[in-house]
């Protein structure tokens, strides 16, 4: 059985569009929602959404943590935990809840896999700051003893047996996440692990991600003023921070519908966007013919874009 991971926080009307998006792409697969604890609606009040919607394909895990930005993993790992309780678990798949699936095929990509992830190698000079962020976290850096390879969440899938040792670590505290180092640790925690197992992916997430997009400008702009991409002064990371928060004002970061067309149409993304260089390495993000679903849609049923992909398979 294939189980999908999602943490959910805001709009039940939304999480049921989700559910009924990932029944009509991936029949086969139970989802499991983690509720944040600061959510403004209770596990009881989502189901009865949910049952009102007729969606069979969905699991509401019972127990809650708290999932602002950089803690996401918790919620992921209670998820695993549940999944793990019902007993019929081979894969889980981890997604976001402001991701769709576009078209047929994932089914097929997913059958004869058990692990799909980056092996993004992290560095502490990397233009990506959550490599850098890492490479700076001792738990981790002792954990893994300095190999930290990093992947995109979305549409990546790990054996449930990889999980379940995964889960002994932090258990035994072998495995510490908890401390002042505030980024997104699901990145890092999982294509790790399953890289210090000598684990190989079997292919390559399948979600597309216009966070990616976001960091080719950056690093672009990075490199040509290369003095204060790399400087560690106070001016340095003041640029950086501008830097950042200007390119996120100015950026359009959600999908938009030209694009899911061209996915769709397997003309995009072109050749130059399937890897990503991030200073010390390039990485591969995409296989072109293997992308089944994309982010970020926005939470809200009157998007165009999540009217665009809901309209698509309610006409069918």
């Amino acid at each position: 059985m294939i189980y999908v991971s999602i943490p959910v926080h805001e709009k039940p009307e939304v999480i049921v569009n989700q559910m009924q998006n990932f029944a009509r792409y991936l029949p086969e697969a139970k989802v499991v929602l983690h509720v944040s604890k600061g959510a403004k609606f209770s596990t009881n009040e989502l189901e009865d959404f949910l049952k009102e919607a007729n969606t069979s394909n969905t699991l509401i895990n019972p127990t809650q943590v708290e999932t602002k930005w950089g803690s996401i993993i918790q919620a992921h790992l209670a998820n695993i935990r549940y999944i793990i309780q019902q007993g019929d678990a081979e894969k889980v798949v981890f997604h976001s809840s402001n991701d769709m699936l576009i078209m047929d095929g994932l089914s097929e990509y997913l059958k004869d896999k058990k692990n799909i992830f980056h092996l993004r190698k992290c560095t502490s000079d990397s233009l990506w700051w959550v490599s850098r962020r890492a490479m700076e976290d001792s738990f981790i850096i002792s954990f893994f003893k300095g190999y930290i390879y990093a992947s995109q969440i979305e549409g990546s899938m790990y054996d449930i047996r990889l999980l379940e040792c995964l889960l002994h670590n932090i258990d035994k505290q072998l495995l510490i996440l908890e401390n002042e180092k505030n980024y997104p640790k699901e990145e890092v925690v999982f294509s790790s692990f399953a890289y210090k197992n000598n684990i190989n992916p079997d292919g390559l997430p399948y979600i597309y991600s216009e966070v990616h997009d976001f960091d080719r400008k950056l690093f672009r702009c990075f490199e040509i003023n290369k003095f204060f991409a790399n400087g560690n002064f106070f001016v340095a990371r003041l640029f950086r921070w501008i830097l950042s928060n200007l390119l996120t004002f100015f950026n359009n970061q959600n999908i938009s519908i030209a694009v899911i067309e061209s996915i769709i149409n397997r003309e995009y993304p072109i050749k130059q966007f399937l890897t990503l260089n991030d200073g010390s390495e390039e990485w591969i993000i995409y296989n072109k013919d293997f992308i089944f679903g994309v982010k970020r849609v926005k939470r809200d049923l009157n998007d165009l874009v999540r009217v665009f992909i809901s309209e698509k398979y309610f006409k069918e």
